[in-house]
């Protein structure tokens, strides 16, 4: 079965992807949803960067969103950039899924910059397995520093490395964050001993997961 993109024979063309019934389909199913309101659940339908920006455009200014679920969409970064500025309206959003999508370095930084204002209600991010490496999560910790909603933060199956310190450090100021999962993230050493320190001056945090 062929998937939205697929049958898409140019996945930039806008008129292309409004023509395709099956998205057609997509998009009253989201607006059925925003009536009933709480959950919009739209995964796995591999809608592209221009589907969830036309998702967007539907929940913009629609207080009744709680839930928005979109991992397994084929969303990068331009498509990311447009739920960043979701985050940035919509006050009652709380839960966020953006797994198994393809966002990249300036994706995750549109939405560190969400996380970052001072008046950012986002309570769950669920951002596992996509592609924004070190750099991106990098901007993702220091969001944490000032963050004051977040309370769950799901960043499994992620390469960034390095950054695992950064997130480490921010532990030592956040007061809000009860979960924090960076499994298979390839952290080294050094990022464990920067967590152990972290974790005897951090107060909220519940759960720390970091499998190899």
């Amino acid at each position: 079965m062929d998937t939205l993109v697929e049958t898409i024979a140019d996945p930039e063309d806008t008129y292309a992807l409004f023509s395709n019934p099956e998205f057609v389909k997509v998009m009253e199913r989201c607006n059925i949803e925003l009536e009933q309101g709480g959950t919009v659940d739209l995964g796995g339908e591999m809608m592209g960067d221009i589907g969830a920006e036309a998702v967007v455009s539907a929940i913009m200014g629609e207080e009744s969103c709680t839930d928005l679920n979109v991992e397994m969409n084929e969303i990068g970064d331009e498509g990311c950039e447009a739920i960043a500025k979701l985050l940035f309206r919509n006050k009652s959003l709380a839960t966020l899924n953006m797994n198994n999508n393809k966002i990249g370095a300036k994706g995750a930084r549109a939405i560190a910059e969400a996380l970052s204002d001072e008046h950012c209600s986002l309570k769950v991010l669920e951002f596992e397995q996509n592609e924004f490496k070190t750099v991106g999560a990098r901007t993702l910790a220091v969001a944490l520093r000032n963050n004051e909603s977040l309370e769950i933060l799901c960043l499994n199956w992620n390469k960034i490395a390095s950054a695992g310190k950064i997130f480490a450090k921010a532990l030592r100021v956040n007061e809000t964050l009860r979960i924090l999962s960076l499994g298979y993230c390839e952290l080294n050493d050094s990022t464990f001993t920067a967590f152990g320190l972290s974790l005897g001056i951090n107060k909220s945090l519940e759960e720390l997961s970091v499998p190899w």
